[in-house]
């Protein structure tokens, strides 16, 4: 993907009962062996929207889920589905 800036982020957990840590990467792709740039704790059955005034830059997009706050190699992708949705320039 191309780079840009990120304003607005709807973190849909509504499908599951579990709950699960959005991770976000700002500049490389997510993967469970890199810390994240942030992270969002969304309790299960839930959505939380997150509004950045004035966007936060990124080069790369990308994100993955998981049940754990565990950082690098202490994380693992959920199987949950979830839903993110951004609004990006």
């Amino acid at each position: 993907g191309s780079s840009g800036r990120l304003y607005h982020l709807q973190f849909d957990n509504t499908t599951a009962n579990t709950a699960v840590y959005y991770k976000i990467y700002f500049s490389e792709s997510a993967s469970v062996a890199n810390d994240p740039d942030l992270k969002v704790y969304v309790a299960g059955s839930t959505q939380e929207i997150l509004e950045i005034p004035g966007g936060v830059a990124f080069t790369e997009l990308s994100y993955m889920c998981s049940t754990t706050i565990g950082g690098n190699a202490n994380q693992s992708a959920s199987s949950t589905v979830v839903k993110l949705y951004g609004v990006t320039s």
